[in-house]
């Protein structure tokens, strides 16, 4: 159970951190939203 439950959140982790790698690079978000902002919004989600 405890190597099932590490797999998921790294998996989880992964897939937020790609998420919103992406996301700054959107030229919207990255022109309004500051870098540090967006991982301080990724932080808390992820």
């Amino acid at each position: 159970m405890a190597l099932f439950l590490a797999i998921f959140l790294t998996v989880w982790g992964a897939l937020h951190a790609y998420v919103f790698w992406r996301l700054s690079s959107v030229p919207w978000i990255a022109h309004h939203v500051s870098p540090l902002a967006l991982g301080v919004i990724a932080a808390s989600f992820g």
